[in-house]
């Protein structure tokens, strides 16, 4: 996921944000480790054979991908490696190493989610602001259940009731981001207008979906803007994207863009930078707040007849 040079990320500072999940904590973790190697001017394979394993696994470490137990031991050693003894920072990455290693609440899901998703809503659980430009649905945290529901039995038509009743309740709980008492999510979406009209799960859900992102536009940290037919988009803007940004300023941001049965995460500042341009851009040619109200109120009202 990185291929630039690794920034130094501060631990307490990590530490400190009150919705730092374990995705976000790995994460700030291999940074970190990444960036000291990259100080000293160390090898990754040297680092692998001082702490006798493969240079893969220390790849692994320093991206923060995947579900495997971190361990505090290597995690110091490879910190006095580098030449990094000072105890107040060693401490807080022992406690960080802790946090890191415990159980998301996606986790529960885990046999409905798929593996490139669950490091998705790992960050979007700590991110801070989250960027979406959608082109086909209703993005999920906005989604209603009715909504959701519709979608869900179009995509997994086999899937018993039980299971898309769990489905649901995990975008529920994403979707509690938003409503966070203490920094809820900021979230600012472009759709395109033919969200608006494409009919999923019938008139009333599409009644009750659309009355639902009005409700959530009332919300100080909501914007929606609608993209319509006529608008010149940018290149490069057929697909969705979906950008993440966390509130300890050491991290990256981060691009998430999905395919069929397949993600791809970039936090190089180059490439994010690039896709940031765009979604900035969209937002541009789309329309304001309030012609974007107007126009979800006349597809109610259409939808009505």
């Amino acid at each position: 996921m990185v291929s630039e040079p690794a920034r130094i990320v501060s631990m307490a500072g990590l530490l400190e944000q009150a919705t730092s999940t374990p995705t976000v904590l790995r994460m700030g973790l291999g940074l970190m480790l990444r960036g000291r190697r990259e100080q000293k001017g160390v090898p990754a394979r040297a680092a692998a054979r001082h702490l006798g394993c493969s240079v893969t696994k220390i790849s692994r470490l320093e991206t923060g991908r995947g579900r495997f137990q971190l361990s505090g031991q290597e995690v110091a050693k490879l910190l006095a490696f580098y030449g990094e003894g000072d105890p107040r920072m060693l401490a807080d990455v022992q406690e960080l190493v802790w946090r890191a290693n415990q159980r998301g609440w996606w986790l529960a899901y885990q046999d409905l989610v798929p593996g490139w998703f669950e490091l998705f809503v790992g960050l979007e659980s700590s991110a801070s602001i989250v960027r979406v430009f959608e082109a086909f649905h209703m993005p999920g945290l906005l989604q209603t259940e009715g909504y959701a529901r519709a979608l869900m039995q179009a995509g997994v038509p086999l899937a018993q009731n039980e299971e898309i009743g769990r489905r649901i309740t995990f975008r529920k709980t994403r979707q509690e981001a938003l409503t966070r008492p203490h920094g809820a999510l900021k979230l600012w979406v472009v759709i395109d207008e033919s969200v608006l009209w494409r009919r999923v799960g019938g008139k009333k859900v599409m009644i009750e979906q659309l009355e639902h992102v009005l409700t959530m536009m009332k919300r100080p940290n909501v914007i929606v803007q609608v993209l319509p037919f006529d608008a010149d988009i940018p290149a490069h803007a057929g697909v969705p994207i979906t950008m993440l940004r966390f509130q300890a300023p050491d991290l990256p941001d981060v691009v998430y863009l999905e395919r069929t049965d397949s993600a791809e995460y970039l936090d190089e500042a180059s490439r994010t930078e690039t896709h940031m341009r765009i979604l900035d851009n969209l937002s541009a040619v789309a329309m304001t707040k309030r012609d974007s109200r107007a126009l979800i109120e006349s597809a109610i009202a259409r939808f009505r007849t």
